[in-house]
């Protein structure tokens, strides 16, 4: 067959592989035009697809190139290309073979990758092979393949690039799945290079295991970006390589790279951008963990299918204790829908770091170096090959930079019983040396002593200038308000008092000059910036600033930093509603504000500034997401306004706040950890020449500190509390005896339900290290742990028999449906959808779940059959925490997980009403006449100790009655017993902090 015949074969089985397999069989009829040995030759290609290869990839062209075309024998040793030298052939890839070469001007090997000369005259193909050399050329980056030249010999057209000692991620698969960190290594270098080529806005668009090779030394090269395509966004008339791009852009229909890894708008020959490489990152991930790939089939056509429309095999059913977090990972770069998918590389490298690290540290914690791979990859040939040796200073300063740019992060949908605004207290510290990771040289221990030891809440330090005295907030003897004390270190005596407005006084901040302490204070729906004398006297209004931040209660709260000189505040404000929160210089004279700081999207707020000594630069917390506060520097003027972009400093952890500068401003000092947990102290250097150190000798659950400018002192806050289940007697609404404690450990107890015949209170505790479903005797006698599924598990509600409870937990990564059964203690999942299902609950008749789930984009109610099936969706305007009415006809719920009104809807949906309010998050209970519901207290801090109460509202009365008060902050969950008699209750009894003092710190 001629060049020329092959070529209209390889147009016509392209055309072919893009149509529906039905629609081929017509399609050839036509396109052949009665041509039988040219349609036996197209059907032929279409029938050994089996292998999932494209017909323009290896081995397919590999293969029909020397058969059909009659390609000249291999390049012989010694022959010789422009100034290279044939050393020996490595190998066949999509784009041409590849042989090992010495340079004889320089004397080094490289590899010389050339294009066979029947394809010279094959203008696509010529082009695809020139913009492969391009791409990768502009690309230089530690993990990607060095491109050194580009050129043409005799008619021959080669590229050389840097030889790799090493294999190809397929050879290494061979033997089998790999170790997890081994798989986490790689595809984290994987993402490293993407990340680097999606920002010079060039797209792989072939990620596999055949394009990535394996150095001797661990590290990963990403290879042939022959199939890269430019995300143009130049205009042509203004972009010289336009004429290039225009030859090489894949026309729809054309489909390009390997089957197995090609994305779902791959397949559909749709236009595509970076996030083709996160899915087919995702499925190379997916098979080093799990030894196959996800989507697999007969023919190609079946594999295609399967990515269109089937889910993978769940990867915790082929890999055995595969974190439920790589788990969600792996899911979330195989969504069908790119939107759903990772958006950047950057996201998803976070993320892998993120897991990365987390195991890297459980596995110091057993006394052993994290496993690592043979020191011996093995040899053998590859598309291209590297040069052996060590780990250069070069690609070990890139490493460095680059870890530096990508901090953890580890999001979480849904966590009870935040205390609002500061309370991110220890409810798992267990789990958080499964975190502690990247840490630097062990610093030598410090000491720390109590400052303060009174009842109560002794928090928000601040130091004097010298060290000798210092502010906070405190509620006093009485625990009736919060309000501004000075202490003096070393002294006796009592605190002093500065403050004592009825309004909550919090976040003392001291100026340099000695003189002043700034506050705020809560005023309705505004805070307030205050100043007063350090020794006491009258106060001075300054401002008003925004309250009611977006961002909402279980974030950190604003803070105030001076300026060096005394002159201005930096504080947390928007000077509109409907503006994103950020931070605003003031002015301590005249009041005036000028904005700082804009938070770019998508981040929500920035919050915590924190001047240095110098004043030329500020560190502040970014609110990346919910779930991922970060600390940030920006460089400041002289006058206070930034002179550069903000940079973000790596601390190894998915929650950083409370940032305070060294007296020498070389390093901060912050609180980081996930934020159920509360934090511990690391120093974090700002030039990022050390890795952060955690201050571990300071203890767990410690936050806010404070060091001073002279005297070398630390200063920070350790809180203590627990949460347990009380049980009071209401009896149909009537004064009720005083509440007793039913459920007590030394760790957080929550989410009590009574069983339909009141002889068992289910619970979730974290009293075995992590959040889990309990049950005990309705006397809170006998506590038995009920699930083991080493994740977040919460909201259990029992079914009318008694026996079975449904439950939701993050053990899949996001939050599904759960049902268990209280004797065989196996849970089944109910729900799949990669989207969060939330705080089931059961219908009268055992024959329906409701539950929230954020399946359209935002918390709705849904509903779907005990036994599993199709969910319905219940309501349109937000929805969560639903329970039906005793006669079955209603829904009772709330719009978001946090406290709001309660509303109503029929249960086959219909319209939505608001029935009362605001309740507590999860914190209501329907009974036959009515319902109970816990009112929560003021906003801020002033809800910790006062304004909580339970309320009774009812039906036939349209009308709402308090039941009792409720002393301490309510915690979530709250249930009637079935005869009416008793409720159970989670509080905070009683909860508080103390203030620890550390001496030559420095």
């Amino acid at each position: 067959m001629s060049p020329e015949n092959w070529q209209q074969v390889r147009d016509l089985f392209d055309a072919a592989l893009a149509r529906p397999a039905e629609e081929r069989a017509k399609f050839l009829e036509r396109a052949c035009a009665g041509d039988e040995a040219l349609r036996r030759e197209v059907e032929s290609l279409l029938e050994s697809d089996e292998a999932a290869e494209s017909f323009i990839e290896a081995p397919a062209v590999a293969g029909a190139a020397q058969s059909l075309l009659g390609v000249e024998a291999r390049l012989s040793v010694g022959q010789q290309i422009s100034h290279y030298k044939i050393t020996r052939w490595l190998g066949q890839g999509g784009m041409g073979e590849v042989y090992l070469a010495q340079d004889t001007s320089l004397g080094s090997n490289v590899a010389l990758k050339l294009l066979p000369e029947q394809f010279a005259a094959d203008t696509d193909r010529l082009q695809r092979f020139k913009q492969e050399a391009r791409s990768a050329s502009a690309l230089n980056h530690p993990n990607i393949l060095t491109v050194h030249e580009m050129g043409q010999d005799e008619g021959k057209h080669f590229i050389a690039t840097e030889f790799i000692d090493g294999v190809t991620l397929r050879e290494k698969l061979s033997a089998g799945p790999l170790k997890l960190n081994e798989a986490l290594d790689v595809a984290w270098q994987v993402a490293l290079a993407l990340t680097a080529a999606h920002e010079a806005k060039i797209v792989h668009r072939d990620i596999k295991p055949e394009n990535i090779m394996l150095r001797r030394d661990r590290i990963v090269k990403v290879l042939d970006f022959g199939l890269a395509k430019l995300a143009e966004t130049t205009p042509a008339a203004l972009d010289p390589e336009a004429a290039t791009k225009a030859l090489v852009k894949t026309a729809p229909g054309r489909f390009m790279g390997t089957v197995s890894y090609c994305s779902p708008e791959q397949v559909e020959a749709l236009e595509l951008d970076p996030r083709t490489d996160i899915w087919s990152l995702g499925v190379v991930l997916y098979e080093m963990v799990a030894g196959r790939v996800p989507f697999s089939g007969q023919t190609a056509n079946h594999i295609c299918v399967a990515i269109l429309e089937r889910e993978p095999t769940p990867l915790s059913s082929l890999a055995l204790g595969a974190p439920a977090e790589l788990q969600r990972i792996v899911r979330k770069t195989l969504a069908k829908d790119r939107d759903e998918r990772y958006q950047t590389a950057r996201d998803l490298l976070i993320d892998l770091k993120s897991l990365k690290q987390e195991l890297e540290f459980a596995a110091r914690l057993q006394h052993s170096t994290p496993p690592e791979s043979s020191g011996e990859i093995g040899s053998g040939a590859g598309e291209a090959a590297h040069n052996p040796g060590q780990q250069t200073k070069e690609v070990q300063t890139a490493r460095t930079t680059l870890s530096a740019e990508f901090p953890n992060r580890k999001p979480l949908f849904w966590t009870a019983g935040v205390l609002g605004g500061l309370l991110l207290i220890a409810v798992g510290a267990w789990y958080f040396s499964r975190l502690i990771t990247g840490l630097g040289p062990a610093p030598a221990a410090l000491t720390a002593v109590p400052l303060t030891t009174d009842p109560g809440y002794e928090g928000m330090p601040s130091l004097s200038p010298d060290g000798s005295q210092v502010a906070f907030a405190s509620f006093g003897e009485k625990l009736d308000n919060l309000d501004i004390y000075v202490k003096q270190i070393g002294g006796g005596g009592p605190p002093l008092r500065l403050t004592s407005d009825p309004a909550v006084d919090k976040f003392p901040a001291w100026s340099p000059d000695g003189r002043s302490i700034a506050f705020i204070r809560e005023r309705g729906d505004k805070d307030e910036v205050l100043l007063i004398p350090a020794i006491g006297g009258p106060e001075r209004r300054l401002v008003q600033t925004a309250h009611d931040l977006p961002w909402g209660p279980s974030l950190n709260p604003p803070y105030l930093s001076w300026s060096p000189d005394s002159k201005y505040l930096v504080t947390v404000d928007r000077a509109s509603p409907g503006e994103l929160p950020g931070l605003f210089v003031l002015s301590v004279t005249t009041g005036e504000k000028r904005r700082l700081t804009t938070p770019p999207a998508p981040a929500l707020a920035d919050t915590n500034p924190a001047v240095s000594p110098d004043g030329r630069a500020l560190a502040f917390v970014r609110v990346i997401s919910t779930s991922n506060p970060q600390l940030y520097v920006l460089p400041l003027s002289e006058d206070y306004r930034p002179t550069g972009a903000a940079r973000r400093l790596d601390v190894p952890q998915p929650w950083v706040v409370n940032p305070a500068w060294t007296a020498d401003g070389r390093e901060i000092v912050c609180s980081a950890g996930p934020p159920w947990i509360g934090g511990m102290l690391w120093r974090v250097s700002v030039s990022d020449s050390e890795k952060p150190v955690l201050l571990a000798s300071l203890g767990k659950t410690s936050s806010q500190p404070t060091v001073s400018r002279q005297g070398h002192r630390l200063v920070y806050q350790v809180w203590t509390w627990n949460s347990h289940i009380w049980r009071a007697e209401v009896s149909g609404g009537t004064k009720p005896v005083a509440a007793v404690k039913l459920i007590a450990s030394t760790r957080q107890e929550d989410n009590p339900q009574y069983s339909p015949d009141g002889s068992r209170v289910a619970f979730s505790s974290d009293r075995s290290g992590n959040q889990e479903i309990w049950v005990c005797n309705g006397d809170g006698s006998n506590p038995v742990q009920l699930t083991s599924l080493e994740s977040s598990s919460g909201t259990p509600r029992w079914f009318p028999d008694g026996r079975r409870l449904v439950f939701d937990s993050q053990k899949e990564g996001q939050a599904e449906i759960y049902v268990i059964d209280t004797e065989t203690r196996v849970p089944l999942r109910l729900t799949s959808d990669p989207s969060d299902d939330v705080t089931p609950s059961v219908s009268h008749d055992g024959k329906w779940i409701y539950f929230g789930s954020t399946r359209t984009g935002r918390l709705e109610i849904w509903r779907l059959p005990a036994e599993g099936g199709q969910a319905l969706q219940v309501t349109h305007e937000g929805g969560a925490i639903p329970f039906e009415s005793l006669d079955g006809k209603k829904v009772y719920y709330q719009k978001k997980l946090a406290a709001s009104d309660v509303w109503q809807v029929p249960v086959v949906g219909g319209e939505e009403t608001r029935v009362l309010g605001p309740a507590g998050q999860l914190q209501f209970a329907v009974v036959a006449d009515g319902i109970y519901f816990i009112e929560p207290g003021p906003p801020g801090f002033a809800g910790w100790i006062k304004g909580n109460s339970l309320k009774f509202f009812s039906f036939t009365k349209g009308t709402t009655e308090k039941v009792f008060d409720i002393k301490y902050l309510p915690q979530t969950g709250l249930s009637l017993s079935p005869d009416g008699r008793y409720v159970l209750f989670s509080q905070v009894d009683p909860f508080g902090a103390d203030l620890m003092l550390v001496e030559n710190f420095r």
